[in-house]
């Protein structure tokens, strides 16, 4: 599980800012008045997961705020970028370089210089795991993995290893823990200056990071609202390849009450194809098929989410969502939450971080305080993060109507009506 993420330099994001997974102290049920008597505690609303031994527990799901290009997206598109770093290297899926993969803060040019820096750090089976990273628009300038073994061994963190560019010699020092020793250093020296040796860790059969490796490659990021769905391969392959997956995406779906009664995946006829999907709709008549194209964009972003939240959900992975309301129902979007915050949907203790604009999300304990982020643009532009926490609010205020009114900022700033009309009719 995820325990937090700190990001510095990194698109709108200048001073380091975390993102932290750490559940607050717990609240007990309390009583508050006859509106509002009996207010649920944190763990009826949402049950955070124990690491052992360690003294703190992590939460199943985040959501974060804020007013548009606050650094939402770019929260999350540093830990999806970060995570893919780790998983297929330094060219990317897409064949992308670092400057376009990690590009600095532009609105100083002093960060031009600066190395984008980012450490991650989480709890597997009992071990703890530290990553950093910096990198420039050339090379990678450190790449360091520590590991704190699980309860009870020693609570000290041990280094498995450690590059740093050497920008006199121009070339990498590694110093590498027992877990690698001097095995890999051949290895290590013959990376490329962009290519993170954290990549290769699949490939080899090492114990101690091996939780580590699945739980990057199960991770997945969604930038893309409302354009998912039937441009989702993965989903249609797996789905395909799965037919009790297939089963419960359907009722998923029929829950969701898309009118979806059916859905079938048919093989292409021949190789470059797509799969077709078609879903079928009953009437009185009998059933109507069509593809699943001509659904809408809502219904097409859930199907293509099924696939990725049922892997989540069965593997105990990271999902991260950009704008999750973003043409599905509110009430669907809470769905979705819950089924992350349940024990029972979600026993391997999966995570969902998301973004949203939509404040009924903070309504009617579907989340604890603790699990509640915002962003705030910066007088320089910069992006600010920081969790409602930080104001300690009532166990029994009103959430969303106290985040409209702007009580823990990262609202945007509106002219008045008279003053924007005005704007616009000098603009004639």
């Amino acid at each position: 599980m995820l325990v937090d993420f700190t990001i510095e330099n990194f698109r709108s994001i200048k001073e380091p800012v975390t993102l932290s997974l750490v559940a607050q102290g717990r609240t007990r049920k309390t009583k508050v008045g006859r509106k509002r008597r009996g207010m649920p505690s944190d763990e009826e609303i949402a049950p955070s997961a124990p690491v052992e031994g360690r003294g703190f527990e992590l939460l199943p799901t985040l959501g974060i705020f804020g007013a548009n290009a606050s650094g939402k997206s770019n929260v999350l598109r540093a830990l999806g970028s970060l995570l893919e770093f780790i998983e297929v290297g330094g060219v990317g899926r897409t064949g992308s370089s670092i400057p376009v993969r990690f590009p600095p803060f532009k609105l100083d040019h002093a960060c031009s210089g600066i190395p984008t820096r980012f450490e991650l750090r989480v709890a597997l089976a009992g071990s703890i795991y530290t990553y950093n990273l910096e990198i420039d628009r050339a090379r990678i300038l450190r790449e360091k993995l520590e590991l704190i073994p699980p309860y009870p061994k020693r609570s000290q963190s041990r280094l498995l290893f450690d590059r740093v560019w050497l920008q006199d010699r121009q070339e990498f020092h590694i110093k590498n823990g027992p877990d690698f020793g001097e095995s890999y250093h051949e290895i290590q020296m013959s990376l490329q200056e962009y290519e993170p040796f954290m990549s290769l860790l699949s490939r080899f059969s090492i114990p101690s990071v091996s939780e580590l490796t699945r739980w990057v490659k199960r991770s997945w990021l969604d930038l893309t609202p409302g354009s998912q769905g039937l441009d989702d391969l993965m989903s249609v392959l797996v789905l395909a390849d799965k037919p009790d997956w297939l089963e419960t995406t359907t009722r998923m779906l029929r829950a969701f009450d898309t009118g979806i009664a059916a859905i079938d995946i048919e093989e292409p006829e021949a190789s470059g194809e797509r799969y077709n999907v078609v879903v079928g709709h009953n009437t009185n008549g009998g059933q109507v098929r069509w593809g699943i194209e001509e659904e809408s964009a809502g219904t097409r972003r859930l199907f293509g989410f099924s696939a990725k939240l049922l892997s989540a959900l069965g593997s105990g992975s990271l999902v991260l969502i950009d704008e999750l309301s973003s043409s599905i129902h509110p009430n669907i979007a809470r769905a979705i939450v819950r089924l992350f915050q349940s024990e029972k949907a979600n026993p391997r203790h999966a995570q969902l971080i998301f973004t949203s604009h939509d404040n009924t999300l903070q309504r009617g304990n579907l989340m604890r305080r603790d699990q509640i982020w915002f962003t705030e643009k910066r007088d320089d532009g910069s992006t600010d993060l920081y969790p409602l926490t930080d104001f300690r609010p009532r166990n029994d205020l009103a959430l969303d109507k106290a985040y409209l009114d702007g009580r823990f900022g990262a609202v945007p700033i509106i002219p008045l009506d008279e003053d924007l009309i005005a704007a616009l009719e000098t603009s004639r």
